[in-house]
């Protein structure tokens, strides 16, 4: 069909009239509608008539006020015609829709997010990792206080037996006794499960922060989900800064620890610079585009510049951990209280990092709730949803055979063997030797120094030494 036949199809009273005589202000309400739906459905071949009708009609300029006598058809063909002859279209307009419609065009439009970067599920797993951190903690710093109450009670009553003993001390002052070499460090059953925990949750955060950064590119930024995948990995970050130096002392590949603080500060860096980059481009950020207009909590926005302040403190917090790694054990005696206050200050600053990510993860998830309604897709369940939880299974798995099956073998395997070792004779001079019951009038006993270390704790690592005086019978 020509143009002056198109043309004539139009009523009178739009013929004249191109989008850019209306004004979106007189009815915000189908301006939002409208344009939110142009940009969201790709284009005009997506539009309903009745918005684009309804639009017109309300926005009209005074001169064609309520455009008599027009019908959405004829709204439909006087738009192609514009479009076609008059190269004049609703992108045109768009920037007047925001300037005067802001808030109800952003209501208007979908912003998709990922429920795999931010669904239930994911946020479910962060739940776990921060219940689990929170209770390693609270162990560890149980277990400190009470080393650290004993030792003030042990030197206590040092000093005071010194203090009551009247024969005068000849030996050398404390501070030139030889210190005792360090001795190797046995794991307890803690430090084996804390150390389960870490690598899971590194593995975990590495997989999540690299499916962040795929989809942020890949989407172009038009999802929402560039803040949750920053803090995402913000939080996975503070969880293995959190319990890093119980992981390193357990660790038996110094270099596997290392190599994965590396990991983490590399990605880490390049996570904040996408995020940072998303955040200038305005159109392209969900975030900064629509949420201070539509929030219903205006000071929820002003927290999505939190993460651009935590990151420069998450990489200096890696970076203060990958410094101290040569520390470990403490060469020097000297060094010890120093390096004990650093590895518990990164570790509390990580602690609140760490309940910081997550408490603006729930607010976020709450907001983009009120505002999507139906279409928030993150509280359905889904493939991801449950792959992010299944992925803690073998966590699970492995803290079952740290502590039950470690306990059963320690109560019937190795007492059965124990007790079938008591059991065998060794021949000696033809006869038996089963114990000092043995023992005869041409029988004697020498004594030999047996030393065994056993755990005072099974959580943590203080053990005992025992010296046992048995006798060895001979004939």
């Amino acid at each position: 069909m020509s143009g002056e036949a198109l043309l004539s199809r139009i009523p009178a009273v739009l013929q004249n009239l191109t989008w850019l005589d209306f004004d979106p202000a007189r009815n915000c309400t189908w301006a939002g509608r409208l344009l939110g739906q142009f940009w969201r459905d790709d284009g005009i071949e997506e539009l309903s008539a009745g918005y684009l009708f309804l639009f017109a009609r309300t926005c009209a300029p005074p001169a064609a006020a309520g455009l008599p006598g027009v019908t959405p058809g004829d709204v439909v063909d006087w738009d192609a015609y514009n479009l076609l002859y008059r190269n004049v279209s609703l992108v045109d307009i768009t920037i007047e829709v925001d300037g005067a419609c802001h808030a109800d065009f952003c209501r208007n439009l979908k912003w998709p997010g990922n429920p795999d970067l931010s669904g239930v599920g994911v946020f479910a797993a962060y739940v776990i990792q921060a219940i689990f951190t929170t209770l390693f903690m609270l162990v560890y710093i149980v277990l400190a206080v009470s080393e650290w109450h004993r030792r003030q009670t042990d030197r206590k009553r040092a000093f005071a037996a010194v203090g009551s003993n009247s024969i005068p001390f000849h030996g050398p002052a404390p501070a030139q006794l030889p210190l005792s070499p360090p001795q190797p460090y046995h794991p307890t059953r803690l430090d084996r499960c804390v150390a389960a925990f870490w690598v899971s949750s590194f593995y975990f955060g590495v997989a999540m922060a690299v499916a962040a950064l795929a989809i942020v590119h890949l989407e172009d930024g038009y999802e929402y989900t560039t803040f949750f995948s920053f803090l995402g990995a913000q939080f996975s970050a503070s969880v293995l800064v959190v319990l890093w130096p119980w992981y390193r002392r357990s660790c038996t590949h110094p270099h596997l620890a290392l190599a994965s603080l590396s990991v983490l500060a590399v990605l880490l860096l390049v996570i904040s610079s996408t995020y940072r980059a998303q955040f200038v481009q305005r159109w392209n950020t969900f975030e900064l585009f629509c949420f201070v207009s539509v929030s219903s909590h205006a000071a929820v926005y002003y927290l999505l510049f939190f993460p651009l302040g935590a990151v420069p403190g998450g990489f200096a917090m890696v970076v203060a951990m990958w410094a101290l790694r040569a520390h470990y054990p403490v060469r020097y005696e000297s060094m010890r209280p120093v390096l004990s206050v650093a590895r518990w200050s990164i570790s509390l600053v990580a602690f609140g990092l760490l309940w910081a990510s997550l408490g603006l993860l729930a607010m976020f998830r709450v907001e983009m709730d009120e505002l999507l309604e139906a279409d928030f897709a993150e509280n359905k369940w889904g493939f991801g949803q449950i792959l992010a939880i299944v992925a803690w299974v073998p966590m699970h798995v492995e803290f079952f055979r740290i502590w039950a099956w470690d306990w059963i073998k320690a109560h019937s395997v190795f007492k059965a063997r124990q007790a079938l070792h008591l059991k065998r004779t060794v021949p000696s001079s033809g006869q038996p030797v089963l114990g000092l019951e043995m023992n005869g009038p041409g029988t004697k006993a020498d004594p030999q120094t047996h030393v065994t270390t056993t755990p005072i704790s099974p959580l943590s690592g203080p053990t005992r030494t025992t010296t046992l005086v048995s006798p060895i019978i001979r004939p």
